[in-house]
């Protein structure tokens, strides 16, 4: 850096290396609801949930997988943490649908 005076002369300064550390990645909390609830064998289900969190601004990005009586889907999620998927169980019974969060730079 050449910095200039009132009287014209000139300076040299001395440089510096400056390390910017990220932010560290901050538990993103995940809901998870399926609609409707109780159903009826044959039924289509809508599972829906969110991942929230705030992280110097920012929000939760990726995927979510969920892991449901049909199988596993992996979805994205929007701009605001949400996401959606369905599947149609075909049988009675009580089932367990769990929801994962992938992470990312900022969550985990």
């Amino acid at each position: 850096i050449i910095c200039g005076s009132a009287f014209g002369q000139t300076h040299s300064s001395a440089t510096i290396t400056q390390t910017v550390k990220a932010s560290p990645a901050i538990a993103a909390k995940v809901t998870l609801t399926g609609t409707p609830n109780p159903s009826t064998a044959g039924t289509l289900v809508t599972n829906r949930g969110t991942v929230s969190g705030q992280n110097n601004g920012a929000n939760p990005t990726g995927t979510v997988t969920v892991v449901g009586q049909t199988g596993t889907q992996t979805v994205p999620l929007d701009g605001t943490g949400a996401y959606t998927c369905s599947e149609t169980i075909a049988k009675a019974g009580t089932f367990t649908i769990t929801a994962t969060y992938s992470g990312d730079g900022n969550f985990f």
